[in-house]
């Protein structure tokens, strides 16, 4: 479960509050049906990763782990072989006897988690463990929590404002929105299914449209340009009723066609004048004014030599069935673009 949202949207307060480090102003908070909102974050029985690992520097990496066990009271026996199980899954039994300071940033990282997992917490919270490393680091612990998480089968509710990082290690994302959860949902749910516009514009790139909904089941955008979508009723409550409506097309499912190319019939098109184009590897993201003060953002494919020259006029197009309704009604805090 990842608690997904830009700074200052309450997630961490959130972790701190089930970790016990800060009371709630109401409500209770619950582990497995208990009520634990009067209990102290030393008797919750979790584990925690801060977000500055919180390594004790005069420590060996031994030590360090079997810190938890030795709180409580665990015999010096199986306190050994413990540690050496944890530090044998984050792959650091060789330098059981270095100090933090000896340690890379990923390292620190590694011995931060096995102290976590150490006693086998129910409960494992991870306050933005990765965003002190570099991409490629933080790649490769993400599939080494993610395997971490499978094998020890703790629950774990993990902090991020990394939209990537959320996608590939949860089962569920909660986005948070001024101490609010916006959406809480799958991955795949969330992204394909946003139900407001701040979430589709959080998670991933997205376009979208505001205009009326029509009788005919379309959208008519300010300029009376009318666009199919897919079903408006779907998982969107109101959204059929005719009336201000807004819609989410996601840039990778648009594509871009010169002007004397013939579209394809039921198609969505827009002709725009490209005013932005990033390379980006294995994809390019090309934005294009289409008028009415309205930018269109499309990715697509990086060809060899390929290129879409600033100023030149193209055809955006999309298939109906690629945009998604937002129930304005769902939409709590407004338009978000």
């Amino acid at each position: 479960m990842t608690l997904l949202g830009p700074s200052g949207s309450g997630k961490t307060t959130t972790l701190n509050m089930i970790a016990g480090f800060l009371a709630p102003d109401s409500g209770r908070i619950m582990f497995d049906g208990r009520d634990v909102s009067s209990l102290p974050a030393n008797r919750r029985n979790i584990g925690m990763v801060f977000q500055n690992y919180a390594l004790f520097p005069t420590m060996s990496v031994r030590d360090n782990v079997g810190y938890p066990l030795r709180q409580r009271r665990v015999k010096a026996s199986q306190r050994r072989s413990q540690v050496d199980a944890a530090l044998e899954m984050v792959e650091l039994g060789h330098l059981w006897d270095r100090r933090p300071a000896e340690l890379s940033g990923g390292q620190q990282q590694r011995v931060a988690l096995a102290r976590a997992i150490v006693h086998r917490p129910p409960l494992l919270l991870m306050d933005e463990p990765l965003g002190a490393l570099d991409r490629r680091l933080r790649d490769s612990l993400q599939s080494e929590i993610a395997a971490i998480h499978r094998h020890v089968g703790s629950t774990v509710i993990y902090v991020t404002h990394d939209q990537d990082e959320a996608l590939c290690l949860s089962d569920r994302i909660a986005v948070f929105r001024d101490g609010r959860i916006e959406q809480l949902s799958s991955p795949s749910d969330m992204y394909e299914q946003p139900e407001t516009s701040f979430v589709a514009s959080f998670l991933g790139d997205s376009n979208i449209l505001v205009g009326t909904f029509t009788r005919d089941g379309n959208l008519r955008l300010p300029d009376g340009t009318e666009v199919r979508c897919g079903p408006a009723d779907a998982g969107r409550g109101d959204a059929a009723v005719a009336g201000p409506a807004t819609v989410v097309v996601r840039p990778e499912r648009m594509r871009l066609t010169e002007l004397e190319a013939t579209p394809r019939s039921g198609t969505n098109c827009l002709v725009g004048v490209v005013i932005e184009e990033r390379y980006l590897g294995a994809t390019r993201m090309v934005a294009l004014d289409v008028g009415g003060d309205r930018r269109i953002v499309v990715r697509e494919n990086s060809g060899a030599g390929q290129t879409r020259p600033i100023g030149s006029r193209l055809r955006v197009c999309w298939e109906p069935a690629d945009g998604v309704w937002i129930d304005r009604g769902a939409d709590r805090h407004g338009e978000s673009s």
